[in-house]
Order: structure tokens, then sequence, then C-alpha cells
């Protein structure tokens, strides 16, 4: 054969391979279905799986497992890997691992997102110590990737051990409900007798842990909420912090709010959420929330304001649990790993009360809510819309914790106790020698409100900036966000 025609027949062997390779796999599916069409560049597909040892009989098989390459989601450049569960039931082997390490390299290097599709059984147990180097490696790579670039894990299968906690590394945790789990320990290790009426590591356990950042129905609406989620990320240069703004906005930046006058009338009845008030001032009302399964009392989102890609934390009940401050403070690392301003909405009397509450680690989520926030290198804006009292006060980005600007609506009251507990402290003497202690007690109540801890008074000793129209809330951030934003490079998004 002469070497015109061997290269003649490689081109063709190649050729029939892409044909082969269109949809040759569920895990080839799942990448394409991710990427832009036609968009795909496929790495290292002709390495092949370890020869096997004496003990075990295993052809190589090319690829090993995994398919990994780059291409773009909605024109921006990302890299992925998804695991073929057929080839060895997913197994992690040595050069496995490689190929995946090597892609997570190469999406660092270029400042480019990467997304993982995670479909395995685990470290592959004939390579043994091999293996283990290889998942290790895995796990270093998106150690030192995490918070440089976008890193997103798609469960769409079993997730078990090291893999689990190299999925735990992303920004974002996306499990599928139907037949995926993660988890450290496998059940075949726990006790025969072990008792479990939920399912280790299934989408029904993680709806209490925290551990995925979205539980979703189907495969398709798992792939679509990590695009969603990369809308949101600006595009990063090198190590420079860069914001990005979009060069198509059709919401007006002074589009005014008369929902939101009504709002603040109603405050006191307790039907007023966060998230209603989220959805009037951001562009087009639509947001995604992170966490939306756990806890309930607070609201952690992503959205564009003016284009602008925004965190929002708002309170939607009285009272802050445990799961509410690590849902907030998980945004807050994402808006800071990625030049997203934060803005939070308050209104919270306090945290949650009780002996179980006290013996729970909600003193330690505290703690490290406010350490994480205060190291936040991105603008902060705050929006007081109602009573906000005590240590909320405080943890909710108080302007003493470094928020930037503070705003308060007319109905925000600031406060160390809320009016009627403090009323029942200072003057409950006063109120049980009066001739109607119920109408006493009920115009101290009043007066404290309105002298101590009305909004008029904290802004006349500065803690509030600007007392606004709830209406105008919108155009008021936007243009302080426009200010603030001045000192950061801009990448434009179309």
């Amino acid at each position: 054969m002469t070497s015109k025609e061997r290269v003649v027949q490689q081109i063709q062997e190649l050729m029939t391979i892409a044909t082969e390779n269109r949809t040759d796999s569920i895990a080839r599916q799942r990448i394409l279905q991710l990427f832009d069409k036609n968009s795909f560049a496929e790495l290292n597909s002709a390495v092949e799986s370890r020869r096997s040892n004496y003990l075990f009989e295993r052809d190589p098989i090319q690829g090993d497992g995994v398919i990994c390459g780059y291409g773009t989601i909605n024109g921006r450049l990302v890299f992925a890997a998804s695991q073929d569960a057929s080839v060895y039931g997913g197994s992690v082997g040595y050069v496995h691992a490689g190929k995946i390490i090597r892609t997570i390299e190469s999406a660092q290097k270029l400042g480019a997102p990467f997304v993982m599709m995670f479909s395995t059984g685990g470290a592959r147990i004939e390579e043994g110590v091999v293996a283990l180097d290889g998942l290790a490696g895995i796990i270093s790579a998106l150690t030192k990737a995490r918070h440089h670039i976008p890193i997103i894990s798609i469960i769409l299968g079993h997730c078990p051990g090291g893999l689990a906690v190299a999925a735990s590394q992303s920004d974002f945790l996306i499990l599928n409900e139907k037949d995926s789990d993660i988890f450290l320990n496998s059940p075949v290790l726990y006790p025969m007798d072990s008792n479990n009426d939920v399912p280790v590591g299934s989408a029904k356990m993680h709806m209490t842990t925290g551990v995925a950042t979205a539980i979703l129905p189907d495969e398709d609406s798992c792939i679509q909420k990590a695009k969603s989620y990369l809308s949101y990320i600006p595009v990063r240069s090198g190590m420079q912090r860069v914001f990005s703004r979009s060069s198509q906005v059709s919401d007006a930046p002074n589009r005014a709010s008369e929902i939101l006058n009504t709002y603040a009338a109603n405050l006191a009845d307790g039907t007023v959420l966060a998230s209603s008030i989220i959805k009037e001032i951001v562009d087009e009302g639509i947001y995604t929330e992170l966490y939306s399964h756990i806890g309930k009392d607070v609201v952690a989102a992503m959205a564009f304001m003016d284009g602008i890609s925004v965190g929002l934390i708002g309170n939607e009940k009285s009272r802050i649990s445990r799961d509410g401050m690590y849902k907030a403070e998980k945004l807050i690392r994402i808006c800071d790993a990625f030049c997203m301003p934060i803005i939070f909405i308050s209104r919270a009397d306090g945290f949650d009360i009780g002996p179980d509450t006290e013996m729970s680690d909600i003193l330690d989520r505290t703690t490290s809510f406010i350490s994480t926030l205060s190291a936040c290198r991105v603008p902060r804006l705050s929006l007081i819309i109602g009573p906000s009292v005590g240590t909320a006060y405080v943890c909710f980005n108080s302007k003493m914790l470094g928020s930037d600007f503070v705003f308060a609506w007319p109905s925000a009251e600031i406060s160390v106790l809320t009016p009627d507990a403090a009323v029942n402290i200072l003057w409950r003497k006063r109120i049980a020698e009066s001739e109607d202690p119920i109408s006493a007690r009920s115009e101290l109540v009043e007066e404290f409100r309105s002298e101590v801890a009305s909004a008029k008074s904290a802004a006349s000793e500065g803690h509030i900036d600007e007392i606004i129209i709830p209406s105008s809330s919108r155009s008021r951030i936007i243009s302080t966000m426009d200010v603030l934003l001045l000192e950061y490079p801009v990448a434009e998004k179309t």
C-alpha cells in the first residue's frame, strides 16, 4: 500500500467512525444535546483502556467509557465530559480519569466552563491503586478549577464514593429524579439489618440534604437547566474579574412597578414574598431559583437587571432557618467567584426559635455565612422592605457588614427586638400599673415603632442611604449598580 493509499484509507476510517459515533451511545446523545448543533469536537477519542491483568480478562475499549471534548452552548465555548455506563459500568480507570483531567485542565486554561455528566459505578476495582490515583486526579483538577471557571455536574445515573466527592466540587449540581443517585458509601456496605425507608442517595433523600442545586424529573430538563445556569454566569477573561451585560435588553431600566407600592402597604399581613418582589424588579420578570427544595424561608436566585447578571437573596418568611442560610451562602460564593452583584431583599424577625434549632448547626452555618459575605468582593446592595430585627438585620448585608448601598421602603423597620417584645421588656411595669394596660401597651408599641424602629430613624443615623418609593426599586438598584460596576471591565453578551 502506498503512502497516499494509506492516508486515504485512514481518512475513510475516521469518516466511518464519525458517522457511527453520532448516536452510538446514550453518553454521546447526552453530550450532543448539551451543545449547539454541529459544534461538538471530541478529544482523545482514540485512547484505549488499560489491558487487564492476569486476574481479569477484558479487551481494551477505545475511548474507555467517557466522551470528552468542547463545543459551544449559545455560542459560548464550553468543555464537557459524559460517562458511558455501557462500558465497564461507567467505572473510572486510569485512562478514563486521564481524559477527564485533561479536559478540565483545558477548560481552566481557556477560562471556559466545564460540564460533567456522571453515570458511573465508581473506581474500576480491577485496576486497584491506579484507578484510585486517577480518581484522586479528577478531584484535584476540579478543586483547582473551582471558582476559577463555572463547573456544573449533572447526575444521570449512579455517582458513588469518590465520584460523589468530585461532583460535589461543582458550583451547580443537578440531579435527575429518575434512576439516579449520589452517595458516599454504597448501600451494599450497610449492615444487613439496616432499615432505610428512603433509598440511599436517591433524589427523595436529597430533597432535604442540600447536596443538589436542583432536582428535576428527567434528563432533558437537567440538561436544559445546565444551559440556563450558564446563561447567567459572566464570561471570564483569564484571571480578570469581568461582569457581563447583554446588548439586547427589552425591559426598560427605569420601569416602575406600581404593585410594589401595594406590597409595601400589605407587608404586615405576611402574604408578601421576596420572590414576588424579585419578579417585579428583574428583567422580564424572569429568574432562576437555586436550592428551591430546601430552606423555603429564603429565596436564592439568579436573574438579569438591565442585562447585568445578578444574584438575589430574599426572605420568604419572618424567620430564617439553617438551610436558608446555607443556600444563601452558596449563591454568594458563586456571585463572588464570577463577578455578579448581589442584591438582598430583607425582612425578617430573626432566626428559627426552639431547642431543636439551638441543637442544630445553625450557629456554624450563620458564622460561615457571615465570613463568606464579609470576604465577598463584588458589589452588594440591600433593600429593606419590612421588619428587620436583631441578628437577622446584622447578617443580611447590613451597612456595617459591608453593604455598598442600603435602600429601604417606608414600611421598613430596624430594631434590636420586635416592637412588641421591646415594649414588654422596657415598660412592663408601666403597662401593668396603667388604668388600661391593653391600650397603654398598644400606644407604646406604636411609639416605639415610629420613634425607634422606623426607616426614618435609621436613615437619620446614616444606616440607610435612602428611603425610596417602592415602585422605583428597579430603577434605583440598576442606577446604583451602574456606578458600582464602573471599576470592572465589561464583557458584552449578545
